[in-house]
């Protein structure tokens, strides 16, 4: 049996390739209400998941084959950290070298 990967669709009044992905239905009632901030290159568009929403969908802002691969597997890779994260439902347990990374990141950004 053979599964259609997610990939680039055409639109019509655009050179410009997009993204269209549908929202699982195991977490679909839990996705309502979310606002997303998908990167898309060096921007992030934001995303709001509705009761009435099916897909996902956004440009991904250029035609170049080689750009829209890139940007198509950031876009794959956030949507399914945020399907896992749903699935799993409460928070994650980190191990100490996870804590101590969490941190010294969060001592990086707020030290002059």
């Amino acid at each position: 049996m053979l599964f259609r990967l997610v990939r680039p669709m055409r639109r019509t009044s655009s050179r410009n390739r997009y993204y269209v992905r549908r929202i699982p239905s195991d977490v679909r009632a839990d996705a309502v209400g979310l606002k997303l901030a998908v990167p898309v290159g060096e921007q992030v568009q934001a995303v709001v998941i509705t009761r009435r929403t099916q897909a996902v969908r956004l440009s991904l802002r250029t035609d170049d084959p080689a750009e829209v691969k890139q940007r198509q597997a950031v876009i794959n890779a956030f949507l399914e950290n945020v399907w896992t994260g749903l699935r799993e439902g409460g928070p994650v347990a980190l191990t100490n070298k996870q804590a101590t990374a969490l941190a010294a990141d969060l001592y990086r950004a707020l030290s002059p």
